[in-house]
């Protein structure tokens, strides 16, 4: 009787220890992941000085309430989660600022379409013989994916790069040759993040084109020569 009452302690305790051994630490792995995730993602949605402060005020936070856990003997429920919510305040301010900024960004994107719509229509300011139209990089990525060009005239074009990254744009025959980079109609210089670069096209035939970013293959529309 007291060799199967040993036996029945000891499954008892294989059954229960062994998996906590090792459930805790991947658990704690995968917590951590998690909030690392969602904290970067976070950070990578607000502007860069409001990401650094978030960052500098939710380190300090942790840090403050880890401190104030280890000076206490007994923390009762309540007190956990009142320090919870103090730790997790930056990144509330975080997701209020990434929505703001993310409905800022799309009435940006609208006002910059309509403004390229507008440059694109006739008389508007895409057209040849010395007129000028605009194209706008924000986000890595064109405003708009169709230009218009008037056909056997030059035309200008500023690209106006809102990005911290360069850019240009480039004209091919087609997006094969675009995305290949092979025989371009016309090559545009860098243009350096937050600068803008007025380009000279020389007359084109009438057709559709491709234009594209060189350093940024998703950025890429048609040119419509007419």
């Amino acid at each position: 009787m007291k060799d199967d009452y040993s036996r029945s302690d000891l499954v008892g305790e294989v059954r229960f220890k062994v998996p906590l051994v090792i459930a805790i630490p991947f658990g704690a792995l995968l917590l951590i992941a998690v909030l690392a995730i969602g904290f970067s993602r976070i950070l990578l949605s607000v502007p860069h000085d409001a990401a650094t402060a978030i960052g500098i005020v939710m380190a300090a936070n942790i840090l403050g309430a880890c401190a104030f856990l280890a000076a206490r003997k007994r923390v009762g429920r309540a007190s956990v989660v009142e320090l919870g919510l103090v730790v997790l305040y930056p990144v509330i301010v975080g997701i209020a600022i990434a929505q703001f900024g993310l409905a800022g960004e799309e009435e940006s994107h609208a006002a910059g379409s309509e403004a390229a719509v507008e440059a694109e229509a006739p008389g508007g300011s895409a057209g040849g013989g010395g007129a000028s139209g605009e194209l706008v990089a924000e986000g890595t990525a064109w405003t708009t994916s169709e230009l218009t060009f008037e056909a056997n005239k030059p035309n200008e074009i500023d690209v106006v790069n809102e990005d911290p990254v360069v850019h240009n744009m480039s004209i091919y025959s087609d997006d094969d040759a675009a995305l290949a980079k092979q025989d371009p109609l016309f090559k545009g210089d860098d243009v350096d993040g937050g600068a803008t670069v007025t380009y000279e096209v020389d007359p084109l035939e009438p057709d559709t084109y491709t234009y594209i970013c060189d350093y940024h293959t998703n950025m890429i529309g048609d040119l419509i020569v007419e």
